[in-house]
């Protein structure tokens, strides 16, 4: 254990909450429909369909939101996707966004984040997410668990019931989604590259020294 060395990645000082005041809860007369997203390039490990059917029960409990999902989708895996879409019971519900090359707005406006991955080397999204101040829910595995942390809302990993329950919560209750929002913010503000540089100098500094 001596000579392991974790040295977690930073986010991008561009993924910000904005300088606007706090999200209000969308208003049905005038706004666009409100929305959850999940952002990935298409593979079987992302769970897409848990995604999908997230977004099914909600729209059968009388939920307005719409799936927005963001992620390059290569050739080989166009086809399996829009048959996963199209056996949704709720297709209409689902926006295929394809690539997206500037995802703050794109997180910046969604209710929450899904993170329905079933395995992650770190988990990008995530901590995207949470700096611009969006409330993430997403199932605990692999890297996953680690860099959300304290900063979002984890689930027992494949459990669609369950992450449909808190977020139904966070929708429920503004109250609920400020606090996870600002949960959120101060979690993702101690991802910094300053800091992975730091710890990685440190690792090249004591391996100088024990050669030395």
């Amino acid at each position: 254990p001596a000579r392991i060395h974790v040295a977690h990645h930073g986010v991008d000082p561009r993924f910000t909450p904005g300088t606007g005041a706090t999200p209000r809860p969308p208003d049905p007369a005038t706004d666009s429909p409100p929305y959850l997203a999940i952002v990935g390039e298409y593979s079987r490990r992302k769970g897409f369909g848990e995604a999908f059917a997230v977004m099914e029960c909600l729209a059968e409990a009388g939920y307005p939101h719409r799936l927005k999902v963001a992620g390059r989708v290569h050739p080989w895996g166009r086809d399996e996707l829009d048959h996963l879409r199209a056996a949704s019971s709720h297709p209409e519900r689902i926006e295929l966004l394809g690539f997206v090359p500037d995802l703050v707005g794109l997180y910046r406006g969604a209710a929450a984040l899904l993170m329905c991955s079933r395995y992650e080397g770190f988990g990008f999204p995530a901590l995207e997410a949470m700096a611009c101040g969006t409330p993430v829910v997403a199932f605990s595995n692999s890297a996953i668990t680690e860099v959300v942390g304290g900063g979002g809302q984890l689930v027992d990993d494949g459990d669609v019931a369950a992450m449909v329950a808190v977020v139904r919560r966070l929708l429920d209750s503004p109250a609920c989604a400020e606090e996870w929002r600002e949960r959120g913010l101060a979690h993702a503000a101690t991802f910094t590259w300053e800091r992975s540089a730091a710890v990685h100098a440190e690792v090249y500094r004591s391996v100088v020294e024990k050669v030395q």
